[in-house]
C-alpha cells in the first residue's frame, strides 16, 4: 500500500500519541526528549535531527531507520544541501542497514 502524500514525521508521530491516548509529555519521557524540545519539533518550530529521528523511532515502538525515508522527504530533499544534517543521515544509514536510503540522497 503506498503511504500518503501527506504523511510526515509529525504526523506519525501525533497519530501514535493520540492512538496510545497519551499525553505529549508522556511520549517525551518514553522517548527521552526533552518537552520543550518535542513541542518545538511538533509545532514545526524546530528542525528534526537524525538523533532525534531515532528517538522518536524508539519510542514509538518501531524499528531503527523506519522513519528513514520519511526524513529523506522531509528533511533533506526540499531544503538547501546541509552537510551538517546529511552526514549524520548518511551514517545512521549505514550504521542501521538503510544503503537504499544512501542511495536516494547521493
Amino acid at each position: 500500500m503506498a503511504e500518503s502524500q501527506t504523511t510526515t514525521i509529525r504526523f506519525q508521530m501525533e497519530d501514535y500519541i493520540k492512538k496510545m491516548g497519551m499525553t505529549a509529555q508522556r511520549f517525551s519521557t518514553l522517548s527521552g526528549i526533552n518537552p520543550g524540545t518535542l513541542s518545538a519539533v511538533l509545532k514545526k518550530n524546530r528542525p528534526i535531527s537524525i538523533s532525534l529521528l531515532d528517538r522518536i523511532t524508539a519510542g514509538m515502538g518501531l524499528s531503527k531507520g523506519a522513519l528513514y525515508e520519511l526524513y529523506i522527504d522531509e528533511c533533506l530533499v526540499d531544503h538547501a544541501p546541509n552537510w551538517r544534517r546529511i552526514r549524520p543521515f548518511l551514517y545512521r544509514c549505514v550504521e542501521v542497514g538503510k544503503l537504499d536510503c544512501m542511495k536516494t540522497v547521493a
